[in-house]
């Protein structure tokens, strides 16, 4: 979970170029999970909203996607989980997050 604008920061580290002094000590507007993996040697990241990093979080801790799925829905309606579950599922097929599917 991060509180800070933290892509800026990596992002001026990454071009070598002095990080911006508001990077480090500007507070998002509401917490964010900053997922990161490895695209061959690259270090990725993306910040994404509380809803999809608790449900990253708990696939990471070994849980099923349905099991997000159902942690969605006791954070939100029904119509806004399905739409969250559906977009997190594009998004993370988009990304190559998706490394294969499990069996039931």
């Amino acid at each position: 979970e991060v509180a800070h604008d933290l892509p800026s920061l990596w992002n001026a580290l990454a071009a070598d170029e002095p990080p911006p002094a508001q990077a480090v000590l500007r507070p998002l507007p509401a917490p964010h999970y900053c997922a990161v993996w490895r695209e061959g040697w690259r270090s990725t990241f993306i910040l994404v909203d509380a809803d999809e990093g608790l449900a990253l979080h708990h696939m990471a801790a070994g849980g099923s996607y349905g099991e997000a799925c159902t942690l969605l829905l006791e954070r939100m309606d029904e119509t806004a989980a399905l739409a969250k579950a559906g977009a997190m599922l594009g998004n993370w097929l988009r990304l190559g997050l998706i490394a294969g599917i499990a069996a039931a």
